[in-house]
């Protein structure tokens, strides 16, 4: 369908490759939520956000410039932070204390989201403890955006690749602190889909898997279907299965309404 793209703000943290821990990104890359760092003439940009990584891809037409999108976003950013750094590929992680001083280390969150299923407005989450996580997070632009439309492509997301993602994504400790099931931000140009981490980010057949799922929720819904009348069982069983990381849960559901998680040897990364 002509007018959809997919864009992504993906996170991620850094670790020191000598003692393997989880390393702080604060004044590492540069930019800010309200200044982005631009690093192309194609959109591309990065930030600080908290002690994590972000990085802004380009609105894409096909899976293919996404994944080079965030290829070149993550490449720059292993160019420029220091030697005894490397990208970590996981969703959440417990930071030493001593990585976790500065006030920039304590922040969390900006604006708040909503969560489709309800129409409530999620928590902003402070943090108690050591713990940290990092999103995945998908921007939807659309033709002649609407709020009643946006929220019935995030149940639609929630379908097609929030309970796919269960059983894909390692990670369980992230949806204990924010971005469960239904999380959304509206956007002037669509809508922002926060329910994913960013499991999907370091392998091309993970962005493929997301890019066409995207693709596929956004025109599910553009052709006038509703996920709560496709839906051969209660909504509930779906929010549960996101937020409670319910891999039981997730392939029954994965095969009931016959959902697309890759070949077998990408299911359990």
């Amino acid at each position: 369908m002509k007018g959809i793209l997919i864009g992504a703000d993906p996170e991620f943290f850094l670790r020191n490759k000598e003692t393997g821990l989880p390393a702080s990104a604060v004044g590492l890359i540069g930019g800010s939520k309200f200044e982005p760092r631009r690093i192309s003439d194609q959109g591309e940009a990065i930030q600080e956000d908290g002690v994590a990584c972000e990085f802004n891809c380009k609105p894409s037409k096909d899976w293919q410039e996404l994944n080079t999108s965030i290829e070149y976003c993550l490449d720059y950013v292993k160019s420029i932070i220091p030697r005894e750094l490397e990208v970590l590929e996981t969703a959440s992680e417990e930071f030493p204390a001593f990585e976790l001083t500065s006030h920039a280390a304590q922040e969390i969150g900006c604006t708040p989201d909503f969560e489709a299923w309800t129409g409530k407005k999620n928590r902003i989450s402070s943090y108690t403890n050591n713990w940290r996580a990092v999103g995945g997070h998908l921007h939807l632009s659309y033709p002649n955006p609407t709020k009643t439309t946006s929220v019935e492509i995030i149940k639609a997301m929630d379908l097609f690749l929030g309970v796919p993602s269960v059983i894909l994504d390692k990670d369980t400790q992230r949806k204990i602190l924010y971005c469960k099931a239904g999380a959304y931000r509206m956007k002037g140009w669509g809508v922002e889909y926060r329910t994913l981490s960013n499991f999907w980010i370091f392998n091309k057949q993970l962005v493929k898997w997301a890019y066409e799922n995207s693709i596929k929720a956004v025109e599910f819904v553009l052709a006038g279907k509703k996920v709560s009348n496709f839906l051969t069982t209660n909504q509930e069983e779906i929010i549960a299965c996101i937020n409670n990381s319910d891999k039981s849960l997730a392939r029954t559901l994965v095969d009931k309404y016959k959902l697309d998680i890759l070949q077998e040897q990408y299911v359990e990364i």
